[in-house]
């Protein structure tokens, strides 16, 4: 008796990782009954795993989907999320360093735009939602390694991404992974990555974004910086620092970083790092990342001006 070929088709898992209005457990296994057309990309096989809004989403979540997604790695092609908009951008950039050396995609998706995000179960909001899982799925089957964001007929990289709320979809970023017509277009010389998939299960949680603004409280500040691993620091400045800034970020011994897109700033401290070439969600996921790994205060600033999983934008110095 002949052995049964094994199925040469793609398998993909689909997660619910929270987040879109009104999709409960129920409604998000009647939706994949509803969607024939899912079993003509790949087989299908879903997982729901939170049921929170994306709004309440913590980094003990996002370590969580990497668990799942790290132990499932050798039994499927690709992995799709499906997430809300909000903190998407911070769920798949904190997934780009949980999960290193990619060699399957790991693509996000979900509401095509904040109004079907709001307004759940209207026609044209469901019409959208089920094209860009269809999307994603079949840009899951593709092989490359990569965390993404897929919306519409564009595929972003997931850490280079930022909010744009535009009705084409929510999120634009200066490297489009490919474009999705009757098939995914993906640039030829886009490849997985070799070697062994690196995983990564911490992430550290002490660490707060203060925008700095004229009139705010330094010595509040300066008590918050030093109960903290790490701060990240949203400054307006151009040129110099203002002075009380200046004279905190040297006496704090936790991790800084001024994020300060597009603006070249110069600082003396040795555990202060100056961001202008990355998102702010990347910015913020990769200091939980680094100090999680134990490094130093005082070795972040360079590894900070490192790309580790193509999250500097290096055209920009």
């Amino acid at each position: 008796m002949s052995k049964p070929k094994k199925s040469s088709r793609a398998k993909v898992l689909l997660i619910y990782g929270g987040g879109v209005p009104g999709l409960t457990k129920e409604k998000f296994s009647s939706l994949l009954v509803d969607m024939p057309e899912l079993s003509i990309v790949a087989d299908i096989e879903s997982k729901f795993l939170f049921a929170e809004a994306s709004t309440d989403i913590t980094p003990t979540i996002w370590i969580d989907l990497a668990k799942e997604i790290g132990l499932n790695m050798n039994r499927y092609q690709g992995f799709v999320v499906l997430h809300g908009i909000d903190n998407a951008l911070y769920t798949s950039s904190a997934i780009s360093f949980l999960l290193q050396n990619l060699s399957k995609p790991i693509i996000f998706t979900g509401p095509q735009n904040f109004k079907a995000n709001r307004q759940p179960g209207t026609q044209t909001g469901d019409q959208a939602l089920r094209a860009n899982i269809v999307n994603a799925v079949q840009a899951a089957t593709q092989p490359f390694g990569q965390v993404g964001l897929l919306y519409g007929n564009s595929l972003w990289q997931a850490n280079r991404a930022e909010l744009v709320a535009e009705a084409s979809g929510p999120f634009r970023s200066d490297v489009e992974l490919g474009r999705i017509d009757f098939s995914l277009r993906l640039p030829e010389n886009f490849k997985a990555a070799s070697g062994n998939l690196r995983t990564y299960h911490k992430l550290e949680s002490r660490v707060e974004v203060v925008n700095i603004y004229p009139g705010v409280d330094y010595f509040r500040l300066e008590k918050r910086l030093s109960e903290l691993a790490g701060g990240v620091l949203i400054v307006d400045s151009r040129e110099n620092l203002p002075s009380e800034l200046e004279k905190i970020i040297k006496k704090v011994s936790g991790a800084i970083v001024l994020f300060a897109p597009g603006v070249n700033l110069s600082v003396s401290a040795t555990n202060v790092s100056v961001v202008n070439n990355m998102t702010l969600p990347a910015t913020v996921t990769k200091l939980m990342w680094l100090l999680a790994q134990g490094y130093k205060p005082k070795q972040i600033p360079s590894l900070m001006e490192r790309s580790l999983v193509g999250e500097v934008n290096e055209v920009i110095t």
